[in-house]
């Protein structure tokens, strides 16, 4: 795997540039995919065909617990990348410093991985193997099975990922402007469903623990939306009044209102595009082909003709 981080047409140079180019290098977004492959352990045989309906039986090969070290990395990649991200498309959207980190962490399991892969997992498929033709057969697994080669299993225990810099156009909906406004339209969803549970019962600590989560990613994005910054000062607003007091004193409808504001905040900045500099018409040259646009008949035909072919 390439470090792209490293490199500084990716990073946008490691050198001392312009102050605005460091400045977009700095706030630009990163999306951070990853996919991590995990064999099954198991054989699938089909047993019948019934009015078209397949009946399919699967068989373990190998201990489920031998495979999962590598289901843990997964996990362990989800949770990394959820708690410096957002989720979107196939990965996670975060800031270029956050991405670094991330990417050099992703690096390091996934070496941990294949080392794994490699020369624990190998090494014991083959002996169980063995031990199956001597008639030994694994605890829980099926004893009437056919095991696939070694290299037909590595090649479905695998750990890729890899790293892409939101496209930011002027004038045009880019990658950055969808991302941001369906991150608005999430904060929003959340937000609402906070709201119905606070109008429906008490202002609980469990609550307020929802708001405080929701404002601190607010206030990670804060940089890219100004309805973020607005909205995360709203529930902080909120979260001040309500830890001042006891759960039954807390005053129900002036919390209802900066959540409503926060709410408005971020529904409208789900419905807005962000503002992209204007591109400047550039002059059109004139061509140097005759236009046979506002040409007719016989005439029209015979100038086609001579620009087409060479009369010489």
């Amino acid at each position: 795997m390439t470090d792209l981080f490293r490199d500084a047409s990716f990073f946008g140079g490691c050198e001392p540039k312009n102050s605005d180019k460091t400045d977009v290098a700095e706030n630009s977004l990163v999306l951070v995919s990853f996919r991590i492959s995990v064999w099954t352990g198991m054989s699938t045989e089909q047993t019948s065909v019934e009015e078209g309906a397949e009946n399919m039986r699967r068989r373990r090969i190998v201990p489920a617990s031998m495979l999962k070290v590598f289901s843990d990395f997964r996990v362990r990649a989800k949770a990394l990348c959820a708690e410096r991200g957002e989720p979107y498309l196939n990965g996670y959207v975060m800031r270029r410093c956050d991405a670094v980190s991330v990417e050099r962490t992703l690096a390091i399991w996934r070496r941990e991985f294949c080392r794994q892969r490699d020369e624990v997992f190998a090494p014991f498929y083959e002996k169980s193997v063995y031990d199956r033709s001597m008639g030994v057969v694994p605890k829980g697994c099926a004893s009437d099975v056919i095991c696939p080669s070694t290299d037909y299993v590595l090649r479905r225990i695998s750990f890729e990922f890899d790293a892409f810099t939101l496209a930011s156009f002027s004038g045009s909906r880019s990658s950055l402007q969808s991302f941001i406004q369906g991150l608005a339209l999430r904060f929003a969803e959340e937000l609402d469903l906070v709201r119905i549970a606070a109008e429906s019962g008490a202002i609980t600590d469990a609550l307020l623990c929802r708001l405080e989560i929701l404002k601190d990613r607010l206030l990670v994005w804060q940089g890219y939306r100004e309805e973020f910054r607005d909205g995360a000062l709203h529930l902080t607003s909120c979260i001040s009044q309500a830890m001042r007091l006891k759960p039954y004193c807390r005053d129900k409808t002036s919390m209802l209102s900066e959540i409503e504001a926060a709410f408005k905040l971020l529904d409208a900045a789900s419905r807005t595009e962000i503002e992209a500099e204007p591109k400047t018409a550039e002059p059109i040259a004139e061509s140097a082909e005759p236009d046979f646009s506002m040409a007719c008949g016989l005439e029209a035909m015979l100038a086609r003709g001579k620009s087409l072919f060479s009369f010489s």
